[in-house]
């Protein structure tokens, strides 16, 4: 006889209503475009960084602003996306740049970034607040270094006016290969008052670029000129420094391989009159 008919057969569902959410409203702040023109930047010199491997750099908190290492790493954080370099934290270390109390000058990381004061760092005497300094064998920068003043009136964070992530970003442009832009309004123009800005602008990312990733590799060094400068070379060159046509953009060799090792340097000032809301380059 024929099969019956299979039936597959569910109990009624009841009826079902999904809550509905109360409506949420956003408001989406885009970010403004980078101001000025992309032309507005200048080179502290004509050495790169290799792109093609990641760059290490080391922080000495001692003397910082409260979160003064989540600023640096917020800052570095702003120059990748610039450049296309990366920067991976390596740790702390007492290494202080450019001092001249016997201590330790420099660190094993690509990048130092430290605190000082102006019996310490001798550049820092007087008005100056910043010091970017980097090191080149031939077309590529091998070793760069940021102190900055202790105890300044500097506001936290990335804002708009005299900021510590200002001024990070602006000492971290000189050690990636960046002069003093002749335009205002870039982070990289020579003064930091109440309209600098607190990121990367036009003329300060196409210069950036220019120094970052879009070069290609470079090739490597040898081991001796990939080293920092030494405690005695630190030294001799703070001392120099000290002077104020130190200050200017300029460069020096040192050791055996002086034809081929140099560095470039730019100096922060805050004028003592204006200390609370403003500060100048010097150049």
């Amino acid at each position: 006889a024929p099969h019956a008919p299979l039936r597959d057969a569910a109990p009624q569902a009841a009826a079902y209503r999904a809550p509905i959410s109360r409506p949420m409203v956003h408001q989406l702040r885009p970010r403004p475009a980078p101001r000025g023109r992309p032309s507005s930047w200048t080179p502290l010199t004509d050495a790169r960084w290799d792109p093609c491997r990641p760059l290490t750099f080391k922080v000495n908190t001692t003397g910082a602003p409260p979160h003064g290492l989540a600023q640096v790493r917020r800052a570095f954080r702003q120059a990748h996306r610039a450049t296309g370099l990366r920067f991976s934290y390596a740790g702390s270390t007492q290494a202080v740049p450019m001092r001249a109390d016997g201590g330790p000058a420099v660190s094993d990381a690509d990048l130092t970034i430290a605190w000082g004061t102006e019996r310490q760092v001798p550049p820092l005497r007087g008005s100056v607040i910043g010091y970017g300094r980097l090191w080149a064998t031939g077309s590529q920068v091998t070793y760069g270094e940021v102190v900055l003043q202790r105890a300044l009136p500097l506001r936290p964070g990335f804002g708009t006016g005299t900021t510590w992530g200002s001024l990070l970003l602006h000492e971290i442009g000189h050690t990636l290969g960046l002069g003093h832009a002749a335009a205002s309004g870039q982070v990289m123009s020579s003064g930091l008052g109440s309209t600098s800005p607190g990121r990367y602008q036009a003329g300060d990312l196409a210069g950036l670029a220019a120094k970052g990733a879009l070069g290609g590799c470079l090739p490597r060094p040898d081991v001796e000129n990939r080293q920092a400068p030494t405690r005695a070379q630190g030294a001799a060159s703070a001392a120099s420094s000290a002077s104020r046509a130190a200050r200017k953009r300029w460069s020096e060799s040192f050791g055996p391989h002086s034809s081929a090792r140099r560095y470039a340097a730019a100096a922060v000032s805050l004028s003592p009159s204006s200390r609370s809301n403003a500060a100048r380059v010097a150049q």
